[in-house]
């Protein structure tokens, strides 16, 4: 199938970390950008950013920004690979209800050549069978019709 790069567990697998990164890094964005005092530890402040500066609450609160905006960023950046990992759960999706059609037909065959003693695509002796696909509210319906 193309565009199928990864499995369905690791797509879904992706989903999820994907959303757990887009809460997480969305709510430390708010946080940061609101110049909370518990995350300070977590803000890159130098000796000089504080000493040197005739007003340094507007440094550090730069620096509270900045790394908001890269938590922002980062959420973005999961909020397109939770997209991607969506998008490939349902070619796996298709990709699945493919092969089960694929069965279901060759199973049908199989059941009218036993209902019939065997003699469909057997040669001058055969049966002319056509097995018809509707495609109806998602699902295919096959009809077989004898001739």
């Amino acid at each position: 199938m193309r565009g199928l790069i990864c499995g369905p567990k690791c797509a879904a697998c992706g989903l999820v970390l994907s959303v757990w990164g887009v809460i997480m890094l969305s709510l430390l964005g708010i946080f940061f950008t609101t110049h909370s005092a518990v995350l300070i530890e977590d803000v890159p402040v130098k000796k000089e950013d504080i000493h040197q500066d005739a007003n340094p609450p507007h440094r550090i609160y730069d620096l509270y920004n900045k790394v908001g905006n890269n938590c922002f960023i980062a959420a973005a950046i999961y909020l397109v690979v939770g997209a991607f990992s969506c998008c490939q759960m349902r070619l796996n999706k298709q990709k699945e209800v493919g092969k089960q059609l694929v069965a279901l037909k060759k199973r049908m065959l199989f059941v009218m050549e036993l209902r019939l003693g065997g003699n469909i695509g057997q040669g001058d002796k055969s049966l002319p069978v056509q097995v018809e696909e509707n495609w109806v509210n998602g699902l295919y319906l096959y009809s077989i019709a004898l001739f």
